[in-house]
């Protein structure tokens, strides 16, 4: 039983991925690729998982409550991981 509905969390995600900045800082390249990658090693995963790469060096990634997951190209540039 969810306590939240899923509509809640789908559109506290959209906030966010709505956002302008977020679109104009995305690597859709990148996005495609994981995206791919992601459903070849896991097919039955909920199609509502998606994967956001970001410009940004920060070594980070998040994932919001609509099943986005965003990550900075920092996190794939950082060799000590």
């Amino acid at each position: 039983m969810d306590l939240i509905p899923r509509s809640v969390d789908d559109q506290l995600g959209q906030t966010v991925s709505e956002s302008p900045d977020f679109n104009d800082d995305a690597d859709s390249a990148l996005t495609v690729e994981l995206n791919s990658f992601m459903r070849t090693m896991a097919p039955e995963i909920d199609a509502r998982y998606h994967i956001t790469v970001m410009n940004d060096d920060l070594v980070n990634a998040f994932a919001l409550p609509d099943g986005s997951i965003i990550i900075n190209t920092g996190i794939l540039k950082n060799e000590s991981l």
